[in-house]
């Protein structure tokens, strides 16, 4: 019996390292379906890009995935709890994040103390990461139609 043959696409290899990416931080369910919610609609309207680019950005995806829900030591390190009040997400990435986590914003002295600003913070990485994807994007799309143009 032959198993069916399986074409990659880019979407596939997108949803494969983001789920990858995921479970190897091993985060909670609900950063887990926020993060699923924004790959279902980014996955819905790819635009063409080269194949390079594709693969480029899949991997820079699963990296900064990596980054950002990677447990840290931080919460040992400060021995600490997150502040009540805060919601399900911004507790959930209380102590992660790259470059920035809720918490480097909280921190008065040794105590903890919750604000708004850490939701603000949470959104400024995800600008952050947007603006890493597009500028792959680009950077990488005018490399190769420069190379197009050039013939090399």
């Amino acid at each position: 019996m032959r198993l069916p043959r399986v074409q990659f696409t880019v979407r596939r290899m997108m949803v494969a390292v983001a789920v990858v990416a995921v479970i190897a931080a091993g985060v909670d369910l609900s950063v887990i379906g926020l993060a699923l919610v924004v790959l279902i609609r980014a996955a819905r309207r790819p635009q063409p890009v080269h194949r390079t680019t594709a693969i480029l950005m899949t991997l820079l995806t699963g990296v900064l995935l990596w980054a950002n829900l990677r447990p840290t030591a931080w919460q040992e390190e400060w021995n600490v709890d997150c502040p009540p009040g805060l919601d399900p997400v911004t507790r959930a990435m209380f102590w992660r994040g790259w470059p920035l986590a809720p918490w480097m914003v909280c921190i008065d002295g040794l105590r903890v103390h919750p604000s708004g600003v850490g939701q603000c913070v949470l959104a400024l990485d995800g600008v952050l990461f947007l603006v890493a994807l597009y500028a792959t994007k680009a950077t990488c799309e005018r490399i190769l139609r420069w190379r197009r143009h050039c013939n090399i």
